[in-house]
């Protein structure tokens, strides 16, 4: 969703938040549609709300820079490249507070007027590496635009894993704090997670902070952080050398073998709540999909054709409905491809719907990766769990 809201200082030594109109009337018209075409359930993915000049960043020229400003450099000194939406305060600070304060207002605000969102989502993907970081991080491709790339360590702007579970969860408690002034019937989901190594030592780190009296808001009680767990419950195709993971090399893919290897790693997830007494959270997989696309390029798809991805979206679905009791919605994604080369070919490739620069293009294209979940959703009642918007894209394609 688009970060609607803006924060400016107030001069007492906090912010105002508010919300622009105009961005805020196209997120009403884009939620009206998704209600026209029968959709009950909409979650909104938002960022944390950055305070304007909040806080300052000081760059390896010793210039300063806001904190969610963009600066092109000269005559030696540093380029800041874009806005940092992901660039939390450390815990301890004053600004911290004003921050965290901050985002409970702006939920409060956009709950209030945008009571047909049902579903409000923390961080996405935090334990990768980057979403959550100190204030001054820069990724690889920014670092090569500084002028005095020696002087830059990323280390000084990294937070470890076990800070990030804390920052996170003071985070969605602040976003369910103020989700909750406004509409009570809305719930807040946790981050959502990845399904890599990290993803348990966050959720073990989560739980420990949450359960302890220490945590900032001195507040033991999960659902006052999320009332659903979130996480994106993809299949690896190539090798890794830890095999707790649910990686496949094209041969290896059988039902069996991911009964073995997929299912079992999101049973140990869900585990890591059961043991902290939160066993009754339901789970959703907000992203869930396969890619027709490993390599670079389209050319470079290693034998993956449509007809085995639709296999194994069905492979999968069979075993969420038989083996993970625990989850109580599937999300697809994604509805398009890609065309645009903004991501990488493999992030490109997910999509049902195959179009051309254009949604409403006549040579939009329907995939059989689509059809597999059309007739999924639709034509069968052995999928309890599944939602997927299409109803709209499929009757304009003749489907």
């Amino acid at each position: 969703m688009l970060n609607i809201g803006e924060a400016i200082p107030d001069g007492n030594g906090g912010y105002t938040v508010s919300l622009k109109e105009t961005e805020l009337e196209t997120v009403r018209t884009f939620v009206a549609k998704l209600k026209d075409n029968g959709v009950k359930q909409i979650v909104a993915l938002q960022g944390p709300l950055i305070p304007k000049d909040f806080p300052k960043f000081v760059g390896a020229s010793g210039r300063t820079y806001s904190h969610a400003q963009v600066e092109s450099g000269e005559n030696g000194s540093d380029k800041l490249i874009r806005a940092d939406k992901y660039a939390f305060p450390e815990p301890g600070t004053p600004e911290y507070e004003v921050f965290m304060n901050v985002q409970v207002e702006y939920y409060r605000l956009l709950s209030e007027a945008l009571p047909d969102i049902t579903h409000f989502e923390g961080v996405n993907e935090p334990e990768k590496g980057g979403p959550v970081h100190k204030i001054g991080w820069l990724s690889s491709d920014e670092q090569a635009k500084l002028n005095n790339q020696s002087s830059y360590n990323l280390n000084n702007y990294e937070y470890t894993i076990t800070e990030i579970a804390k920052i996170t969860m003071d985070y969605n408690h602040a976003m369910t704090e103020g989700v909750r002034k406004a509409n009570t019937a809305a719930k807040v989901l946790s981050s959502g997670l990845m399904t890599i190594a990290l993803t348990k030592t966050y959720l073990t780190e989560a739980y420990k902070y949450i359960t302890s009296e220490n945590n900032y808001y001195k507040d033991t009680n999960p659902d006052n952080y999320f009332e659903i767990l979130n996480w994106h419950p993809y299949v690896f195709i190539g090798t890794n050398s830890d095999s707790s993971l649910p990686y496949s090399t094209v041969a290896q893919w059988d039902k069996q073998y991911w009964a073995n290897t997929w299912v079992k790693f999101q049973k140990d997830l869900y585990q890591i709540a059961v043991n902290y007494g939160d066993g009754d959270t339901p789970v959703w997989f907000t992203e869930f999909g396969v890619s027709d696309c490993t390599g670079t390029d389209k050319t470079s798809e290693q034998g993956i054709t449509e007809a085995m991805t639709s296999t194994r979206l069905r492979d999968m679905l069979d075993l969420v409905e038989e083996e993970l009791d625990f989850v109580d919605t599937v999300i697809a994604f994604r509805m398009f491809d890609l065309e645009d080369g903004a991501d990488t070919a493999y992030e490109c490739n997910f999509g049902m719907i195959e179009y051309f620069g254009n949604i409403n293009s006549s040579q939009a294209a329907l995939k059989k990766i689509g059809k597999t979940f059309y007739r999924i959703v639709n034509k069968s009642n052995d999928y309890t769990k599944v939602n997927v918007v299409l109803d709209k894209y499929y009757r304009r394609l003749g489907q």
